[in-house]
């Protein structure tokens, strides 16, 4: 009989997560670096002005936004509620138009009246001015199209009413 050998399998390296107290001690300061935001900028983009325009569109304390850097810091993301379904699927629409105009699409998910979007620039690799521009869309589409904050949107039993009594009679 053959002596059974058992194998193991070397656990996978612990990444740890970005460090929120480099980003507290920072808050003072106006402009942040990269150093300190830690943000993958896309080759050939001047990474000073980008970094200007990404500032303001982060949670707070690096800015007064509601976009996070991804884990990769390569790209923002964000979610974004709707009262109904039928605003939020107006919303990507509205997205969806602009993203054709300047030829740059999102990694986006939807699930009925929440969307999640995801801005980031695979060739070259990294966050780039178009990501900026589409996350400053993003925000000013929301605002028309009446964005709210988490627990205002209906449940699904209100697909597609707008105010109540306006569903089918």
């Amino acid at each position: 009989m053959a002596a059974s050998r058992v194998l193991r399998r070397r656990p996978k390296p612990v990444i740890p997560a970005p460090s929120r107290v480099r980003q507290r001690t920072l808050h003072s300061t106006l402009v942040h670096s990269i150093d300190a935001l830690s943000i993958s900028i896309s080759k050939g983009e001047d990474a000073k002005a980008l970094t200007e325009r990404v500032t303001p569109l982060l949670l707070p304390p690096s800015g007064t936004g509601k976009w996070q850097l991804t884990p990769t810091s390569d790209g923002l993301i964000r979610t974004f509620r709707f009262k109904s379904f039928k605003k939020t699927w107006g919303f990507m629409d509205a997205i969806a138009n602009q993203c054709g105009e300047v030829r740059h699409h999102p990694e986006w998910s939807n699930v009925f009246t929440k969307t999640t979007i995801t801005w980031t620039t695979h060739n070259p690799k990294g966050l780039s001015g178009k990501d900026v521009e589409m996350a400053t869309f993003c925000d000013e589409t929301a605002r028309e199209f009446g964005e709210v904050e988490e627990g205002e949107s209906k449940g699904c039993g209100d697909f597609g009413k707008e105010e109540a009594g306006a569903g089918p009679k």
